[in-house]
């Protein structure tokens, strides 16, 4: 069962990301807890992009899962998101 509370949240992003700027400002406009890591300062992190495929920023984890971009994430949340998220 999803919880705001427990559940982990990750974005993947890089310098100058409009999409990761506002991925961002979704979660703190919902008030969900989110950890930043920044692809451009952890080159293990963009190797681990390049090698899963993924070439875009943001990328955006839930619970360990790929949800995926800013788009996959706010459909995710129109979709699936419980009520004790928004």
């Amino acid at each position: 069962m999803l919880d705001k509370k427990t559940d982990r949240w990750v974005i993947i992003g890089k310098d100058n990301c409009k999409w990761c700027f506002k991925a961002m400002t979704m979660f703190q406009t919902l008030g969900v807890e989110y950890d930043y890591y920044n692809m451009d300062r952890r080159e293990d992190l963009k190797d681990f992009l390049i090698s899963c495929g993924l070439t875009t920023a943001p990328q955006i984890y839930l619970n360990g899962y790929l949800i995926g971009g800013y788009d996959d994430t706010v459909e995710w949340f129109e979709y699936n998101a419980p009520p004790s998220y928004l």
